[in-house]
């Protein structure tokens, strides 16, 4: 029997945020001190490569501890209770820009996703336009979310399913999660993989509160991930804002503090000098459905 060919929704979409950080104080209860999470399973977590390094601006709290105190106070979210096999599709929607040879390319979707890889995209598509440094208005935000839409829906006729960042029923322990990721890639010493790999979950799959919490408890396993402190995005959203620095590349994820969520990704560089956007991710909405083109809730 032929394997199924895998098709990816977008080019993935690297991570981290640009946001203005609230000067006003935020609260947070704090629990005992949490014993340091465990190495993911067959995990190198490059603790000596020198290209590593992150500067968090705040440090009552360093990111790990937060991340796990976060796990286990996230709340439960309405999809969260609806049977899988009832709601078979992960429903994302999403809008992102890219920038290619310094022009933004601006794009949204919106997927669902069945466990087997069949399910529908929705995509539309504005002209790239030039001025990267210019941060997406709520006029061009509405210009895209108006755009003309392409539907696509999988299997293709060869087979050619949509793609996740692991296989469904997504674990609900972080080593799990951690070992399930590296199966579903060929994966070096680098420690942006589960970082990223956090952000392809949040895209590609509905998590619940189960998997969230492993997700959040993974990610705190990450050397030199950093807590940048609180952070407002596009919508106006607040969240709590984390990065990874690896050598010139700045990547940034925004969370929600009551949910766990992902609300915002992006990434910077600063290879020429001046830190500068390469790509920004903004996640709207997140669902099950029990068929596609039903439109996913917040």
């Amino acid at each position: 029997m032929r394997r199924p060919r895998i098709i990816w929704p977008h080019p993935a979409v690297s991570i981290a945020i640009t946001a203005a950080l609230l000067a006003a104080s935020y609260l947070l209860i704090v629990r005992a001190a949490t014993p340091a999470p465990a190495v993911p399973q067959g995990w190198h977590p490059c603790y000596d490569d020198p290209g590593a390094t992150s500067t968090p601006s705040v440090t009552t709290l360093d990111a790990a501890d937060r991340l796990q105190n976060l796990a286990d106070t996230i709340t439960t979210t309405p999809a969260d209770g609806k049977d899988p096999d009832d709601y078979r599709y992960s429903a994302v929607r999403r809008q992102f820009w890219i920038v290619v040879d310094g022009m933004v390319e601006p794009s949204e979707d919106t997927l669902w996703r069945a466990g087997d890889g069949s399910g529908r995209t929705d995509e539309r598509r504005l002209p790239a336009r030039p001025d990267p440094d210019k941060f997406p208005d709520a006029v061009e935000r509405q210009r895209l979310s108006a755009a003309p839409a392409t539907t696509q829906t999988y299997p293709l006729p060869d087979g050619g399913v949509l793609g996740g960042a692991v296989a469904e029923p997504v674990p609900s322990g972080p080593v799990a999660l951690a070992d399930a990721i590296f199966d579903a890639r060929e994966t070096y010493c680098n420690n942006t993989v589960l970082f990223e790999a956090f952000v392809q979950l949040n895209q590609l799959h509905y998590l619940n509160r189960a998997a969230r919490a492993a997700a959040l408890r993974m990610l705190a396993t990450v050397p030199g991930i950093a807590y940048d402190g609180i952070a407002r995005d596009l919508l106006g959203r607040i969240g709590w804002s984390f990065n990874l620095t690896q050598r010139l590349t700045r990547q940034t994820i925004m969370l929600d503090p009551r949910t766990g969520r992902l609300l915002t990704a992006t990434t910077s560089s600063s290879a020429t000098g001046t830190q500068q956007l390469r790509d920004y991710l903004l996640l709207l909405a997140c669902d099950r459905t029990s068929a596609p083109g039903q439109p996913p809730e917040p």
